[in-house]
């Protein structure tokens, strides 16, 4: 495939720009990683109780569900150009807060779900998917 004139972008499918991604994916991890403060537990117990103390916990499961799904199309909306937005991280954090609190406020372990999710899809492979 010739570079002649080839702007990679974000959805981009050539080999070589997949490769680049997924380095520069990593290393924006890796970066992340070493300044993570809290585990995910803490962070959903903290958030709970913030939630908690603003007395926003007079919903129903459906509708924090719902809440969680419009989080969802604001990170959509942030990713309407060639690439995301700057404001995509912030969307992407309020999908995860309000999915710890429903998660906190059920008493589920989302830190336990998450790693068992994670093993159950290790499992499954690529179930045929292109890698």
């Amino acid at each position: 495939m010739s570079d002649a004139g080839h702007t990679c972008s974000y959805y981009c499918h050539r080999p070589d720009c997949i490769a680049k991604q997924r380095n520069e994916l990593r290393d924006r991890v890796a970066e992340l990683e070493a300044h993570t403060p809290l585990s995910l537990s803490e962070l959903a117990a903290k958030h709970f109780a913030w939630v908690h103390q603003m007395g926003w916990h007079n919903k129903t499961v459906l509708e924090a569900l719902a809440l969680i799904a419009s989080e969802v199309g604001e990170a959509v909306n942030e990713c309407r150009g060639d690439s995301p937005t700057e404001k995509l991280g912030e969307e992407l954090a309020d999908i995860i807060l309000r999915t710890v609190d429903l998660a906190q406020w059920q008493g589920i372990n989302i830190a336990y779900e998450v790693e068992r999710k994670m093993e159950i899809n290790e499992q499954r492979g690529t179930r045929g998917r292109r890698i």
